[in-house]
C-alpha cells in the first residue's frame, strides 16, 4: 500500500509517518517502481504507535519500549517506563483540576466585581479601605501600593492564609484608623534623619506592637497557618526580600527590625517568628 493508504487506515497524515520514520519508529519500507511499497507489517506497527502515543507515552519512551520488545528485554523494564509515564499523567491532571479551580475563582471575582488577583478578597479590601482613609487625612498611600504589590507576590506563591480573612474582619473603625496613620506616618520615615527619624522609626514599631498584641489571638492564628521547616524559611527569605527592596530607607528598615525586637519579646510571637527565621529574626 502507498503511504497515503497507510496514514488513513492508522487515522493519522502522511506527515506523521514520515516524522516516525525520521525518529526512528517505524521502518521505511523498499521501493517499488518508484514508490514505497507499506506491508501489513507497517501498518500494525504504526498503529502500535498510535495506540501508546494516544495513551500518552511520549514518542522517545514508545521507541524504548518497542526497542526492549524487539530485543527480547524483561517486561519489567516496560512497566517501570510506562508507570513513570502514568505518574506524569496524573501530575498533570492534578495540575489541570487545580487550574479549574482557579478559573472558577476567577469566574467568581468576575461575576462579583471583584479584582482579577491571587490576593485573597479581604485582603485587598483593607488595602482599599486603608488607601481612602490616607487620601481623606491629605497623606500619601505610597507604602500602602508597595504593601499590596509585596502581598500579592506572596499570594501568588501560596503564602497568606485563609485565616488572614477573620483577623481583618476583627478590626473594628479605630483599628483601621491607626492601621492608616501607621502607613502614613511610615512613609514619612523617609524624610527624617538622625536622632529624630530613630525615634519615629521606634515609636512607630510600638505603635504597631501594640495593635498586634491587641488581636493576638487571631494574628497567631494567622501566623501558624504558614508553614513552618524549609517552606516557612522559604517564606521568611522571600518576605524579607521583598520588604528590604520594597522599602529600602535605612529607617524603614530600622522600624522592621525594631519591631521584629518587640515582638520577640513576646514567648508567642517569639516562639513562631523563629520557626521562620531562626535565631536572629532581623532583615
Amino acid at each position: 500500500m502507498q503511504v497515503k493508504q497507510l496514514a488513513e487506515w492508522a487515522g493519522t497524515t502522511v506527515r506523521t509517518v514520515r516524522h516516525y520514520h525520521h525518529l526512528g519508529l517505524l521502518e521505511v519500507p523498499p521501493t517499488v517502481r518508484g514508490r514505497r511499497d507499506y506491508t501489513i507489517a507497517h501498518l500494525a506497527r504504526l498503529l502500535r504507535i498510535r495506540w501508546l502515543a494516544d495513551s500518552g507515552v511520549p514518542l522517545a519512551q514508545i521507541s524504548e519500549i518497542l526497542s526492549a520488545e524487539d530485543e527480547g528485554t524483561l517486561r519489567e523494564t516496560v512497566r517501570h517506563d510506562l508507570e513513570q509515564v502514568r505518574q506524569a499523567i496524573i501530575a498533570e491532571q492534578e495540575k489541570l483540576r487545580r487550574q479549574a479551580e482557579r478559573l472558577d475563582d476567577v469566574f467568581e471575582r468576575l461575576d462579583d466585581g471583584e479584582p482579577l488577583s491571587p490576593m485573597p478578597t479581604a485582603l485587598s479590601e483593607f488595602y482599599d479601605d486603608l488607601t481612602e482613609r490616607i487620601i481623606a487625612s491629605g497623606n500619601s498611600p505610597g507604602s500602602i501600593k508597595v504593601e499590596r504589590q509585596i502581598m500579592l507576590v506572596m499570594a501568588a506563591h501560596g503564602m497568606i492564609p485563609p485565616s488572614v480573612g477573620p483577623f481583618l474582619a476583627a478590626l473594628d473603625e479605630d483599628d483601621l484608623d491607626l492601621c492608616a496613620r501607621q502607613f502614613a506616618d511610615f512613609s514619612e520615615l523617609v524624610h527624617l534623619n538622625g536622632p529624630e527619624g530613630l525615634d519615629a522609626a521606634h515609636e512607630l514599631a510600638r505603635r504597631s506592637q501594640s495593635l498586634m498584641l491587641k488581636h493576638k489571638q487571631p494574628l497567631l492564628r494567622v501566623l501558624a497557618d504558614i508553614s513552618g521547616g524549609a517552606a516557612g524559611r522559604t517564606a521568611w527569605m522571600l518576605t524579607r526580600m521583598l520588604t528590604v527592596s520594597g522599602y529600602p530607607h535605612p529607617l524603614q528598615v530600622e522600624f522592621a527590625n525594631h519591631l521584629l525586637a518587640l515582638m520577640d519579646q513576646d514567648p508567642d510571637f517569639s516562639a513562631t517568628i523563629r520557626r521562620w527565621a531562626g535565631e536572629e529574626p532581623r532583615l
